[in-house]
């Protein structure tokens, strides 16, 4: 498993790409990481490629990846989380992992893509959580 990350603060981009299986606690350590790199900034969007990823916890486990969200806000404040994907099964389940954050309070928004384009088009997108 590999979860590789670069920074692109002209953009004010995280670009992830994950390859192999994962867990949620390995993602978990992924974003920690990520908090921790001097080129970090509060408000920066990620582009998370995961379609040549899986996921081998069971389904429930990703409640514990919404209350790690939950304390992500804290520190990387209003952003957007583009999820590239390789199947509807997956975007299916980034979008109900949205709905359960979103219900619970966080204000970081997650969508699936099956393209790269729409996703770097959605993230270009004024957010509207910035007024």
């Amino acid at each position: 498993m590999a979860i590789e990350y670069e920074i692109d603060t002209e953009a004010g981009l995280v670009r992830v790409h994950c390859r192999g299986s994962f867990t949620i606690d390995q993602m978990i350590q992924h974003s920690l990481r990520v908090n921790r790199d001097p080129r970090f900034e509060a408000g920066m969007d990620t582009l998370t490629d995961l379609r040549e990823a899986k996921l081998v916890d069971e389904v429930q486990a990703i409640r514990r990846y919404v209350d790690h969200a939950a304390e992500l806000e804290k520190s990387r404040g209003s952003c957007r989380w583009a999820c590239l994907v390789a199947d509807e099964a997956a975007r299916d389940l980034i979008w109900s992992f949205n709905l359960v954050a979103r219900s619970n309070g966080v204000s970081i928004e997650t969508r699936a893509f099956l393209e790269e384009a729409s996703a770097l088009a959605w993230l270009a997108e004024p957010n509207d959580e910035d007024g």
